[in-house]
């Protein structure tokens, strides 16, 4: 028997329709996040938690940070691309932004460049992850300049939890 819980200790058949609620979420939310019931005090929850955007071009990543994130009590954002990054940037104004540096077509340092470009996005925190083992002077002095922390993978839920903790509790480094 598959399926995720629907809250009730039972298990919801992932073939089953999405809830009425799903029509109000940001399109960003994968579906299987969207077989769990929301009440009252999770609606509340979600309205009001902090905003992290998680740019990766690996799926898993992408999932495995934002379930880390949405358990840690912050609202998830996630791209897969700078571009759909950054229409999210505009259109969702997150708290925090969790970057990966090597992506297609434009990386997390030509992100962070376009980011900076809008003075209203200069006090958006970003932690740059990468696993890039060690990287060059010139790129390290770029994300320094673009006032980006640097973590390296692989990161535990636990340190996702920080990173993002960290990010929103001293903002921009």
């Amino acid at each position: 028997m598959c399926g995720l819980p629907d809250g009730l200790g039972r298990l919801r058949n992932p073939g089953q329709p999405i809830p009425e609620f799903a029509a109000a979420l940001p399109r960003h939310t994968p579906r299987a996040l969207l077989q769990f019931p929301v009440s009252g005090a999770d609606k509340y929850a979600v309205a009001t938690a902090r905003r992290v955007l998680v740019v990766d071009d690996d799926e898993g990543v992408r999932l495995m940070f934002s379930r880390a994130l949405r358990l840690d009590g912050h609202s998830v954002l996630v791209a897969a691309t700078a571009e759909e990054a950054l229409r999210d940037v505009e259109q969702d104004r997150p708290d925090a932004i969790l970057l990966d540096l090597k992506m297609p077509l434009i990386n997390g340092v030509g992100f962070l460049f376009r980011l900076r470009q809008d003075p209203a996005n200069d006090r958006i925190p970003v932690a740059v992850i990468t696993g890039v083992p060690t990287l060059d002077d010139a790129t390290v002095n770029d994300l320094r300049a673009l006032n980006a922390q640097v973590w390296h993978k692989p990161l535990s839920i636990e340190d996702v939890q920080q990173v993002a903790r960290a990010l929103l509790t001293r903002g921009p480094v």
